[in-house]
Parts: C-alpha cells; sequence; structure tokens
C-alpha cells in the first residue's frame, strides 16, 4: 500500500505539472488564432484601402496567413516543452525533400511570382504565348488562365510563362486587325 501512495503522489506531481503546460498550451493556441484572424482581416482592410491588384491581395493574404500559423505552431510546441529547434531542423530538411520531389511545379510558382512583379500583362489584356492567344481571365501562382476568342480556355504554367516569349497585344490599348 505505501507503494501505491508513492507511485500515486509521483503521478498527481506530473499531472500537475504537465497539466498546466497542456492547458497553457491551448490557451497560447486559441489566443494565437484569433490574433491571426484580426491581422489577416487587418491586412485585407489595408491592401483593399491601398487599391493592390485584385490578382496579388489574395497571395500576400494566404502567405502572410500560412508564416503566421506556423509561427504559432513553433510557440505552442515550445510552450508545451518540445525542442522547437530540432523540429526547425526536420522542417527545414522536409522543406528540402519536397521541393525537389516538386521541382517542376516550383518551377510554376516561381514563374507566377516573377509575373505578379514584372507585370508584362494583366487580367483582361489580350496576349500570345506558348502557341496560345486570349484574353488573361486569372492569374494564379501556378497557372494563367486565359479564355480564347471562341470562348475556350487555355490554362498556361506560369514556368514556361515566365521563361518564354510573350507578346501582349492590348497593352498599348488599341487592337487593330
Amino acid at each position: 500500500m505505501e507503494q501505491f501512495n508513492i507511485d500515486f503522489s509521483q503521478i498527481t506531481a506530473m499531472a500537475i505539472q504537465y497539466g498546466t503546460k497542456l492547458i497553457l498550451s491551448l490557451l497560447v493556441l486559441m489566443i494565437g488564432l484569433s490574433v491571426i484572424k484580426m491581422i489577416v482581416k487587418g491586412l485585407e482592410r489595408l491592401l483593399s484601402k491601398q487599391k493592390m491588384d485584385t490578382t496579388l491581395k489574395p497571395v500576400f493574404v494566404s502567405t502572410a496567413s500560412m508564416l503566421l500559423k506556423v509561427m504559432l505552431f513553433l510557440a505552442v510546441a515550445a510552450t508545451l516543452g518540445i525542442q522547437t529547434t530540432s523540429f526547425i531542423a526536420v522542417l527545414g530538411a522536409a522543406t528540402l525533400g519536397i521541393s525537389m520531389a516538386l521541382q517542376g511545379s516550383l518551377g510554376n510558382f516561381a514563374g507566377g511570382v516573377l509575373i505578379l512583379f514584372f507585370r508584362p500583362f494583366s487580367v483582361g489584356h489580350y496576349i500570345k504565348a506558348q502557341g496560345a492567344e486570349g484574353f488573361v481571365k486569372e492569374i494564379q501562382l501556378f497557372v494563367t488562365i486565359l479564355t480564347t476568342p471562341d470562348n475556350i480556355t487555355v490554362y498556361l504554367p506560369n514556368g514556361a510563362l515566365a521563361g518564354g516569349n510573350i507578346t501582349n497585344v492590348s497593352q498599348n490599348g488599341t487592337l487593330r486587325l
């Protein structure tokens, strides 16, 4: 019976120690998620007031949201007592492995960033590229969507689009046949 009392007191001490960490971690998580939600809404309002291009706004907002959530996850892990340095090293190695596996997609992502940054065309322009031509309907991170004059939707990968020739027919405002 005495052995049971010793074990029970150790279990109680451990429950108090880890229970406190668990409750504190849940509190950090809940507060962090609400703060992230407020920051994202504020960023959306700020970008709307700045009259930012409609193609860039969702990219910035989703990137900021994802980065804030990763930072929150690391903060919650640190609150639980998990060594975050080793976790960051594993995260970096996993990112490297995933990026090697998704090499083509990352090329399209980089092409999308270049297109959004240098703006060789905008939504509504009529372009010719990669053997296709049409009005730019949407510029996404991985693909650019065109609508041809005969109402066909064409998806052009941004990696090839950014690395190839683009003829922007309507950039000067007047189309001539």
